[in-house]
């Protein structure tokens, strides 16, 4: 759910593509996503949003909660 929250919702991240059998996201896949964040056209838009989110206030305070959360599932 957060996860598409984030990337359906809010438009500021990537989905990595997970494994199959295991469900977990390999290292270069991890590796793509952040190259795209970070460096790729594609990531213009996404860097974009997050600077916009950042600048208000509720919005930064529900994803600076959201590893917290994670931490107590």
């Amino acid at each position: 759910m957060n996860a598409v929250v984030l990337t359906d919702v809010l438009k500021v991240a990537v989905r990595p593509k997970v494994d199959d059998e295991t469900g977990i996201a390999k290292h270069a896949e991890i590796a793509r996503v952040i190259k795209i964040i970070m460096e790729a056209e594609k990531g213009v838009p996404i860097r974009e949003r997050i600077n916009d989110t950042s600048q208000h206030s509720s919005s930064t305070r529900t994803l600076s909660n959201l590893p917290q959360k994670w931490q107590n599932i």
